[in-house]
């Protein structure tokens, strides 16, 4: 254990060996905690009031460990070595099991394909997207998010958002076009890959209200939801193969798009709603029992339309404030009406 006080009068004492300074007034997190997985772990300064400047201590106290550190006339030091905690190696488990979830759901989609069960493939790839938005707000309520588990839900969105929608459509519908089906097939998924990248590069940039790009998700919910409605009322895929190739082009592009979309994070879960929303929750749980692959095709369908609606309606009013800022700024200049023979008459 190190020592818990060192006295320095007018700061005449030299620093000790392995003891470091703090200069930071206020709260402050001590260096040797920082690799400590305990994020509760902060170091708190207590400034106790003496009669002279010379007296005057700083006591730093740790809330988990009670070891306090006193240094005279405002000098502060701590020791640099003090309650130093190896990082522990490994993952947090429950997340990392919803997203491994979700993974499985989309490798089971591929082998769904190749086995010509089509509509249990477009089910799994729903399942992955609850799975996918469940594995996020479970680290986020148990302050369990690291580096590893972000980049992992990537990887798994790739198979079960990029390339598991691809090779389901492709090997139910896509195949008939031949190189042209293959074609559309890769646009869609190059598309899942570069939605991605970008995604994960802007994650502290983006404005957190809308994504930039239709959510990979969301596209594989509609490459899943039209071989379901297809599989439900039997069409066959060779009937709609150019529907298809148009869907898997456009899905591929509307994710490396500008186009926004609104993310929905700005809800308020955890808030109290009126009465009649449960009542609006209720029925849309009733209509989706009713026919759930038709209806979860028309809401995803109706979210990639919303898309270039929201940004036309945000083009416009950004149009309308340029036009607005540039008339009120031509309004405050003097008009100059008067010619040169009236300022010539004004003068004399």
């Amino acid at each position: 254990m190190p020592a818990l006080a060192g006295i320095f009068v007018n700061g005449s004492a030299p620093k000790p060996k392995g003891w470091l300074s703090i200069k930071a007034p206020g709260h402050c997190r001590s260096p040797a905690l920082d690799s400590d997985p305990k994020l509760s772990r902060i170091v708190t300064p207590v400034l106790t009031n003496k009669s002279s400047a010379a007296t005057s201590a700083v006591i730093w106290e740790d809330l988990n460990y009670n070891h306090g550190y006193r240094v005279r006339n405002g000098i502060r030091f701590m020791p640099e070595q003090s309650h130093k905690v190896k990082p522990r190696r490994g993952i947090y488990l429950l997340p990392n099991l919803f997203t491994t979830a979700a993974l499985f759901c989309g490798f089971y989609a591929i082998l769904g394909a190749i086995g010509g069960e089509f509509e249990n493939a477009a089910i799994a790839i729903f399942v992955a997207m609850i799975l996918d938005g469940l594995d996020g707000r479970v680290a986020r309520m148990t302050h369990t998010q690291t580096a590893f588990g972000a980049e992992y839900d990537s990887l798994s969105d790739m198979v079960s958002f990029g390339l598991a929608p691809a090779l389901v459509m492709y090997v139910w519908s896509l195949n008939s076009l031949g190189k042209l089906g293959w074609l559309a097939a890769f646009i869609y998924t190059a598309g899942a890959a570069l939605r991605l990248a970008r995604f994960n590069t802007q994650l502290g940039t983006a404005d957190k209200r809308y994504f930039q790009g239709i959510p990979s998700p969301a596209a594989a919910a509609m490459m899943a939801g039209t071989v379901w409605v297809s599989e439900e009322f039997g069409i066959g895929g060779d009937d709609i193969s150019i529907i298809t190739g148009i869907l898997a082009v456009t899905t591929g592009l509307l994710m490396v798009s500008n186009i926004r979309y609104n993310s929905f994070k700005e809800v308020d879960f955890r808030g109290k709603v009126p009465f009649f929303s449960m009542v609006v929750v209720m029925l849309a749980f009733s209509v989706l029992y009713i026919q759930p692959p038709l209806v979860l095709f028309l809401v995803f369908f109706a979210y990639a339309i919303s898309g270039p609606v929201l940004t036309l309606k945000y083009l416009r009013q950004h149009r309308a404030g340029r036009r607005g800022a540039k008339s009120g700024r031509e309004d405050d200049v003097e008009p100059t009406d008067m010619t040169d023979s009236d300022r010539s008459a004004d003068s004399d």
